[in-house]
C-alpha cells in the first residue's frame, strides 16, 4: 500500500503511518524542507495554492491513501482539496489502522468517546501528531504550481500571520467555567506573566474570545511548556490540542478529565484562585 503524507513539522505522524506500510511517500509546503520527496515551487501562503499541490503531488505519487498532518494550513489544503474532488474527508483523527481490509481513522468524540470512521473514497486523513522526530534528508523533487487550475477564482492574497499561540512558552487557557467578566481580569494577569491566551471551543462560540485563539479539534495544536487550564473540563476535543510540558489546572470539578492530565491540580473556583495566584507571584518577585 502506498502512503502519501503530507507534513511541515515531523511531529510523529511518518513513525504512526509506518503501521499501515513501508511505503511512504513525503511531502512539505516549505520548499526548503530537507526531509521531504516533493516540495512546491515557492512558498505556499493559502488553502487554494496547497489545494493545487496536493493535487499535483497526488498524480505523481499516485497513492492509496493521503495523511495530512493537523497544522492550521495543510488541513484547511486537505479540505480545499477535498471539496474539488469530491472526496471524503476524516479530520481530527487521534489514530489510524486497518480493520477488515478497511483503513480506519479513530476521531474524538463526546465525553471521552470515540467513533471508527473509513472512507468509500480515495482515504483522506487529517491525522493528529504527538511527537517531535529528526528524519534523515531525501532527494526533492519541486512542483510548479503557478500554472494550476482551480474551480475558484484568487482576487487576493494575503500573507498569513503567525499565531502567537505556536511558539508561546507560556498559554492561559480559558473555557467554560470561566464567567465573562472574568475575561479581562485574565488578560491582564496572563500579560503580566508574559503569556498568551487560549480557550475552548465553546468559549469562541460565544464571542468571549476570537477564534484564533481556540485550542483542539477545531483549533490550533499548541506546545507550551505550562499550560495553565482555568475553568477547563478536559474534554478530549481540547486536550487533543495541548501538548504541554505541565499543565496547572483550576476547576471546582473534583472528578474534572483534566486532572488526570495536569501536575498541579487546584480543586477551587477561578474567582478564589487568580487572587492567591496574583499574591504568590507579588511574593515570588
Amino acid at each position: 500500500m502506498k502512503v502519501l503524507c503530507f507534513v511541515n513539522k515531523f511531529n510523529g505522524i511518518v513513525e504512526r503511518v509506518k503501521k499501515l506500510s513501508d511505503d511512504i511517500t513525503i511531502a512539505s509546503f516549505n520548499p526548503s524542507s530537507p526531509f521531504s520527496d516533493f516540495v512546491p515551487s515557492d512558498v505556499i501562503e493559502e488553502p487554494f495554492e496547497g489545494a493545487t499541490f496536493i493535487e499535483k503531488v497526488r498524480k505523481l505519487a499516485d497513492p492509496d491513501i493521503v495523511i495530512f498532518s493537523d497544522e492550521t494550513l495543510i488541513k484547511e489544503s486537505a479540505s480545499v482539496f477535498a471539496g474539488r474532488n469530491n472526496l471524503g474527508l476524516i479530520s481530527h483523527s487521534s489514530d489510524i489502522y486497518m480493520k477488515d481490509g478497511k483503513i480506519i481513522g479513530r476521531v474524538p468524540g463526546w465525553e471521552n468517546l470515540s467513533a471508527e470512521v473509513y472512507s468509500l473514497t480515495l482515504p483522506l486523513i487529517v491525522l493528529k501528531g504527538v511527537e517531535n522526530i529528526d528524519l534523515p534528508e531525501h532527494t526533492r523533487r519541486e512542483v510548479d504550481i503557478s500554472d494550476a487550475e482551480s474551480r475558484a477564482s484568487l482576487i487576493k492574497t494575503k500573507k498569513r500571520e503567525k499565531n502567537p499561540l505556536e511558539d508561546a512558552r507560556v498559554i492561559v487557557g480559558v473555557g467554560r467555567g470561566v464567567k465573562a467578566g472574568l475575561i479581562e481580569e485574565i488578560q491582564a494577569f496572563a500579560k503580566k506573566i508574559n503569556a498568551e491566551i487560549g480557550c475552548t471551543r465553546p468559549v469562541a462560540d460565544m464571542g468571549l474570545l476570537p477564534n484564533f485563539r481556540m485550542i483542539g479539534d477545531s483549533g490550533i495544536s499548541v506546545h507550551p511548556e505550562i499550560y495553565i487550564a482555568l475553568g477547563i473540563s478536559g474534554a478530549i476535543q481540547h486536550l487533543s490540542g495541548v501538548n504541554a510540558k505541565y499543565i496547572i489546572a483550576v476547576n471546582t470539578d473534583p472528578s474534572a478529565p483534566i486532572f488526570a492530565r495536569s501536575a498541579l491540580s487546584i480543586n477551587k473556583s477561578v474567582e478564589e484562585t487568580l487572587p492567591e495566584i496574583k499574591k504568590w507571584l507579588k511574593n515570588f518577585s
